[in-house]
């Protein structure tokens, strides 16, 4: 279990969609020296789809819609102690979250890797995504870049 996750049920769209509007509502988001409107935490929002068939067996899927905040170099802004704070702890999720994702793309190549590269537990992040990453699933990526070149390195 994770604190601070909420965990909620919709029997229908609009339900679903008040529960989205809701999770948006309560995100974080601040001003820091790099962005005027930065998401100060990730935000996942997973759905569950149960179906049960005539037969009453039941069959169930899962879509994850993540947002993760962006990754923020400490020499590269200037801010106050929470965002300092904010920043220090995006930066190690996102550091564990890219060693897991490296982690599977080895094993999936056949190069050795032990269970302790799979640490999905070292991050509330890789916890929540354990499942859509090494489970019998299917993950796509939109990714929102800048186009500056100063950005690169924060980017790649």
């Amino acid at each position: 279990m994770i604190n601070d996750l909420t965990q909620s049920s919709a029997s229908n769209i609009d339900e679903a969609m008040e529960l989205v509007n809701f999770g948006t509502r309560m995100r974080s988001i601040a001003s820091t020296s790099m962005n005027h409107r930065s998401s100060r935490a990730h935000t996942v929002f997973t759905f569950r789809f149960e179906q049960t068939g005539k037969d009453g067996e039941t069959q169930m899927a899962q879509v994850q819609l993540v947002d993760l905040a962006g990754r923020e170099q400490e020499k590269s802004s200037v801010d106050n102690k929470d965002r300092l704070r904010e920043r220090q702890f995006i930066n190690t999720s996102l550091f564990h979250l890219s060693t897991c994702i490296i982690n599977l793309s080895r094993a999936s190549k056949g190069r050795k890797v032990t269970p302790t590269d799979f640490a999905f537990r070292n991050s509330r992040l890789t916890l929540l995504l354990a499942n859509s990453l090494s489970g019998n699933s299917r993950t796509g990526m939109v990714a929102a870049l800048s186009p500056a070149s100063s950005d690169l390195d924060e980017t790649l």
